[in-house]
């Protein structure tokens, strides 16, 4: 899971939250009056946050990757919005107040929403893609392609529980989902050590093995192609763009080949 920053809240939403979320806390904050003898208003029907201007700001600041996950959402053909959920972090059924707060939207597959469903642990919350500290307790495990805690918050039970739940109750280390990560990332990182390489066995050369030399530029062409395309690929957006900056700063030369 990758830290996102969402956008300002949408003035559609902003202007018109409190009368859209009125009926949802009269319905589920309802309490029976044996004197007046009310009955329980109708649950609410409405979805406003499935709108155009706020669903698609949503998709564009999570990239069209799960929140949860990272995994990119498929998009119909001649459609501009991806098939993917509105998940409301906090759930509607226990906390109403929030189902037209901004904050309270991530953009989800449809796998994490249907296992997350209406869970929500007020002791141990799930670790929130939106939230610089909880993304911050997590590090990226090349070599497996899982997310998991940082040695301090590995010793906290706090964070542990966090980070179960979110393994149980989303798809964030399923073993499909990291199998797709981890081979992207190590890709890339193939790449970089391969242009590294020949770089160094260039300088190496004489200007005598000109034959060698070329097979070694188209190589470096070829894998600087590889690195632009799997870095720009929309799936696993935010991983990708951190691991191309990690692997920028451990190869420097590589960089600032790819930067020319």
């Amino acid at each position: 899971m990758q830290f996102i920053k969402r956008s300002s809240c949408p003035i559609l939403l902003e202007q018109n939250q409190t009368q859209w979320t009125a009926s949802w806390i009269a319905h589920y904050r309802w309490q029976a009056d044996i004197k007046t003898g009310t009955k329980q208003p109708k649950k609410p029907s409405d979805n406003h946050w499935l709108h155009n201007d706020i669903r698609l700001l949503l998709i564009q600041d999570f990239h069209n990757n799960c929140g949860y996950c990272g995994d990119v959402l498929p998009t119909p053909l001649g459609r501009d919005a991806s098939k993917g959920d509105v998940d409301h972090f906090l759930p509607k059924a226990i906390y109403p107040e929030q189902v037209y707060q901004w904050e309270n939207y991530i953009w989800s597959c449809k796998p994490c929403n249907q296992v997350k469903k209406e869970f929500h642990s007020i002791d141990f919350p799930l670790l929130h893609p939106c939230n610089k500290e909880d993304c911050s307790k997590l590090v990226f495990i090349e070599s497996t392609g899982q997310y998991a805690l940082e040695e301090r918050a590995n010793k906290d039970h706090f964070w542990q529980k966090r980070l179960q739940y979110s393994e149980q109750k989303t798809m964030l280390n399923c073993v499909e989902i990291r199998q797709k990560r981890q081979l992207k990332v190590s890709t890339l990182r193939k790449n970089f050590e391969s242009i590294s390489t020949n770089i160094k066995n260039i300088d190496l050369l004489s200007s005598i093995n000109v034959v060698v030399i070329d097979n070694l530029q188209k190589k470096i062409t070829q894998d600087s192609a590889s690195i632009l395309e799997i870095k720009n690929s929309p799936e696993f957006y935010f991983l990708l763009q951190a691991s191309y900056q990690t692997l920028c700063q451990q190869y420097p030369h590589v960089k600032a080949l790819l930067e020319n």
